[in-house]
């Protein structure tokens, strides 16, 4: 919003890094002046392009009267514009502190593409499954990404404690509860004569998992494979394995299939074995 006509210019001090002499916009934050370019924000954002045109008190942003940012530290406004006005043109070997604060200010002022940059790079940091799940979800950001966080606490030696369950709400407890069971009554069905959950063959901890969450499987480097089919389905000792392959997991979701891709099939088609097999006629169901 345009700054207040109390605030005097004096207590304002300009930033050491972004008050550009060429910038054509004005923002304040806490008692720090930047000065910027205007094109970014209104290509960027339709959140600022609705607040940064012309005012009956005329132009937003000016010197003497800078666009206030509220609810925002100087330093964190610094990293969000430094995705602009990056000098070395490269995003790599940034703290995942720094890509959390642009995928907050991104999320909140509604920048589509920095938010996608900032989820890319948050892919490639070490982000610990509660952690990612929290920043995840309130920031809504793709649930599918968080597969493996889900399948890292479903086998842990124990389920989360109960300061991580407040944090991870009672729904995800009770569902990872029901999934570590589920694994284990699986790994059971395939032979194991005294399964544990840390021996669970990952392929059955992803089906479930993603059953119990409802998110698509992923494999676009590898099948999935699902053994052990004769426990259910009448088979003899010697049955071929089935093999489900499954790519763009949001395929079966948006209807479409890119070339000769497989729809993605849902997790509990995989826990009875849908496959090859008998199941080749309802894949495309």
């Amino acid at each position: 919003m345009p700054a207040d006509s109390t605030l005097g210019v004096s207590s304002m001090k300009r930033h050491q890094d972004y008050y550009l002499r060429d910038g054509n916009i004005c923002f304040l934050v806490e008692s720090t002046l930047f000065r910027l370019h205007k094109y970014f924000f209104e290509r960027e954002s339709d959140y600022f392009r609705d607040r940064l045109g012309p005012s009956s008190e005329g132009e937003v942003g000016s010197p003497d009267s800078p666009y206030i940012i509220h609810d925002t530290k100087t330093d964190d406004f610094a990293d969000f514009v430094w995705v602009f006005y990056n000098p070395a043109y490269s995003y790599s070997k940034q703290t995942k502190e720094k890509w959390l604060t642009i995928l907050r200010l991104a999320t909140q002022w509604r920048f589509a593409e920095i938010r996608n940059l900032a989820i890319r790079h948050l892919e490639k940091v070490k982000l610990e499954p509660i952690e990612k799940i929290t920043m995840y979800k309130r920031y809504l950001v793709d649930s599918e990404l968080l597969l493996p966080s889900y399948m890292a606490l479903c086998t842990s030696p124990t389920l989360p404690s109960p300061e991580e369950g407040r944090i991870l709400t009672l729904d995800t407890v009770l569902k990872l509860a029901s999934a570590r069971e589920r694994v284990l009554l699986r790994a059971s069905e395939l032979g194991c004569k005294t399964p544990t959950i840390a021996s669970a063959p990952e392929d059955v901890v992803r089906a479930v998992v993603a059953e119990w969450f409802d998110l698509a499987l992923h494999s676009d480097d590898q099948n999935v494979r699902v053994e052990g089919q004769a426990a259910n389905n009448n088979a003899g000792d010697n049955a071929a394995t089935e093999v489900v392959t499954i790519k763009h997991p949001n395929a079966a979701k948006k209807g479409k299939v890119s070339g000769d891709a497989t729809q993605a099939l849902p997790a509990q088609n995989v826990l009875n074995g849908v496959g090859s097999g008998a199941g080749k006629g309802k894949r495309g169901s």
